[in-house]
C-alpha cells in the first residue's frame, strides 16, 4: 500500500476531489447504509442458530464443532445440515421441514450476497442505485445495475428473520424429542 506522502502530485490533488465529493453521496445514501448493516447482523445471527444445530446434530462439543462449521461455506453448511439431519432424525416430517427450511437458507444467502456485494451509488437523477459486477470463467464478465429501496432491503432482513425463526422452531423440536441437547434450543 502507497503512502499518501509518496503519491506523486497528479494522483494526491485527484484524492482530493474524490474525498471532497464523496461525503455528499454518503450522505445521501445513509437511508440504505442502516439497513445493509442491520441485514449482515440478522444473517450472522441466522449462521450461528445453523452452526449450532449442526453441531447438536453431529453430537460435538462446541469447540470442536465450530473448528469444522467456521470453515465451510454458508452453502456448505446448508448441505451439511440437511446430509446429517438425514441420518440423525428419524421423523421423516421433521427431515423434510429441514429441507423446507434449507431453500429458504439459500434464497435468504442470495439475497444477502446481492446486497452486500454490491456497489452502491447516486444515478444522475438522485436516486440510489446496486451495481453488481461478477466475471466467472464459463460466463464472461457481467454488469447489473438496479434501482434499490430501504424497503428491498428490508425485505431481505424479513426473510433471514423469518429463517432464523424456523431454524429455532425446528431446534426446539428436536430438542424436546431428544435429538440435540442443547441448551441454546428453548
Amino acid at each position: 500500500m502507497q503512502h499518501w506522502g509518496m503519491l506523486n502530485r497528479r494522483k494526491r490533488r485527484h484524492c482530493r476531489k474524490v474525498f471532497e465529493i464523496y461525503p455528499s453521496v454518503n450522505a445521501q445514501l445513509e437511508d440504505i447504509y442502516e439497513p445493509i448493516g442491520k441485514l449482515v447482523v440478522r444473517f450472522q445471527n441466522l449462521e450461528l442458530f445453523m452452526n449450532l444445530l449442526l453441531i447438536d446434530l453431529l453430537k460435538q462439543d462446541y469447540d470442536t464443532g465450530f473448528c469444522i462449521t467456521s470453515e465451510m461455506s454458508f452453502s456448505r453448511l446448508v448441505a451439511s445440515l440437511v446430509t446429517v439431519a438425514e441420518v440423525r432424525i428419524k421423523d421423516v416430517t421433521l427431515v423434510d421441514e429441514m429441507r423446507k427450511v434449507a431453500g429458504l437458507l439459500n434464497t435468504c444467502e442470495g439475497a444477502r450476497n446481492k446486497v452486500i456485494h454490491s456497489r452502491y451509488a447516486l444515478s444522475n437523477d438522485g436516486k440510489p442505485k446496486r451495481a453488481k459486477i461478477t466475471a466467472k470463467q464459463r460466463n464472461g464478465l457481467r454488469k447489473a445495475i438496479h434501482d434499490v429501496t430501504v424497503q428491498e432491503i428490508c425485505e431481505h432482513i424479513k426473510e433471514v428473520e423469518v429463517a432464523t425463526m424456523q431454524i429455532d422452531a425446528l431446534g426446539c423440536k428436536l430438542k424436546a424429542r431428544g435429538i440435540i441437547s442443547s441448551a441454546y434450543f428453548n
